[in-house]
C-alpha cells in the first residue's frame, strides 16, 4: 500500500499554540495527539484548549504524555490518566519515551514498563509507545530489548524521506510514524509535526471503535468504600485505613509514595498527626464521581479553615489497589 493511502496526522503540544482545528481537518487531517504531561507535576499549557478542540473538528484525537525516567512511573501514570480524560472514540494513551532521568537501560525499561501497565489499567486500553530508533537502541534496548517490547503498538519518529522508517530493537513493525518535524499545513502558522498511521482512514476508524473503556464502577460498592474510608479518617482508624488496601496497594499524595498496608498505615499517621491535627472529614457529592477513575472530591475541616482534595481509587478484588490525593 502506498503512503499516499494511509490516514494523515499531526501532533502538537505548546510549540504550536494556536491551531484552526477545522482548517487542518479540511487540510487532510484525520488523527491528532495533543500533549497532555510531562512528568508527575507538569501540564501542557494548551491541552485544555486542544483537547475538545480536536474532538470537535471530527478529528480523532489522542493524548500523549512525557515521561521521566527519573519521576514515580505510577504517579506518573495517574496524572496522565487524570489529566487526558479518554473516551470512547479516542486513540489510545501514548507514552513518550526519549528520557533516561541518568538510569541505566535495564532500570529505565522496568520503570517504562511499570508507567505502562499502570496507564493501561487505569485507563482500560493498551497504550502506544512513542520514541526514537537511536535513543530507544541505546537508552532502552541494550544488549537486547526487554520480551514485553513487542506487545505494545510502536509510534516511531525518524524523519526520512524513506519509504519506511528504521525500526527499533523489539518490534518488526510500526503503527504509527512521525516522518517529518517541518510540515506545512492550513491551520497551523509554524511548523508542525507529521504522522503517518499503518492502515488507511478507514482502517483507524475501525481500529478505535474497537477499543474500549474501563468498566463502570457499581455505585453502592463505592458509596460502601467512601464512607468506610472516611469513617476510618475521622476515627484515626490507621489499622482500619490500611485494611481498606490490597498487600500490593499504592498511596499516593503530596507528601510521597507508599506501597503496602503496613507502609500505607505508616504514611497515614504522618499525613492525618502532621497536616490535618483535629481536622474532620467529609466526603463530596458520590454520585457525581468519575466513573472511569472513582475520583471524588473531600473536604477537611479545621480551626484555620476548611481544605479541599480530590482522593482517586481503583479496586482490585474488593480493595483498594491504587489511591492517589491531590490538595486544592
Amino acid at each position: 500500500m502506498a503512503l499516499d493511502d494511509n490516514a494523515l496526522g499531526i501532533d502538537v503540544s505548546l510549540w504550536q499554540k494556536d491551531l484552526d482545528w477545522a482548517a487542518l481537518k479540511q487540510a487532510g487531517v484525520t488523527f491528532a495527539f495533543a500533549k497532555a504531561t510531562q512528568g508527575d507535576k507538569i501540564v501542557d499549557p494548551y491541552f485544555a484548549k486542544n483537547w475538545p478542540a480536536i474532538k470537535a473538528a471530527g478529528i480523532v484525537r489522542g493524548a500523549y504524555h512525557f515521561f521521566q525516567g527519573a519521576a514515580d512511573p505510577l504517579k506518573q501514570a495517574a496524572f496522565f490518566v487524570q489529566t487526558a480524560k479518554r473516551e470512547k472514540g479516542d486513540l489510545p494513551l501514548v507514552l513518550d519515551v526519549e528520557n533516561s532521568g541518568g538510569l541505566a537501560p535495564a532500570a529505565l525499561a522496568k520503570a517504562i514498563l511499570s508507567c505502562l501497565n499502570e496507564i493501561e489499567r487505569l485507563s482500560g486500553v493498551r497504550p502506544i509507545i512513542y520514541t526514537g530508533p537511536n535513543f530507544w537502541n541505546t537508552a532502552v534496548a541494550t544488549p537486547s530489548a526487554p520480551d514485553w517490547v513487542a506487545n505494545y503498538p510502536l509510534w516511531i519518529a525518524h524523519y526520512t524521506s524513506a519509504p519506511k522508517p528504521i525500526i527499533p530493537k523489539g518490534w518488526t513493525t510500526w503503527t504509527l510514524w512521525q516522518y517529518s518535524e517541518q510540515g506545512h499545513l492550513n491551520g497551523c502558522a509554524g511548523t508542525i509535526d507529521l504522522d503517518h498511521y499503518s492502515g488507511t482512514a478507514d482502517d483507524l476508524t475501525a481500529w478505535v471503535a474497537s477499543l474500549s473503556l474501563p468498566p463502570s464502577p457499581v455505585p453502592d460498592e463505592l458509596a460502601t468504600l467512601v464512607a468506610n474510608y472516611i469513617q476510618a479518617l475521622n476515627a484515626l482508624d490507621f489499622d482500619g485505613l490500611a485494611a481498606l488496601y490490597s498487600a500490593t496497594g499504592v498511596r499516593v499524595g503530596a507528601t510521597g509514595t507508599a506501597q503496602g498496608p503496613q507502609e500505607i498505615r505508616d504514611w497515614y499517621v504522618k499525613w492525618l498527626t502532621n497536616t490535618f491535627p483535629g481536622g474532620s472529614f467529609t466526603a463530596g457529592d458520590i454520585s457525581a464521581v468519575d466513573a472511569s477513575t472513582w475520583s471524588f472530591p473531600w473536604t477537611c475541616h479545621t480551626a484555620q479553615g476548611d481544605a479541599n482534595g480530590q482522593d482517586t481509587l481503583a479496586l482490585q478484588s474488593g480493595q483498594v489497589h491504587y489511591h492517589s490525593t491531590s490538595m486544592q
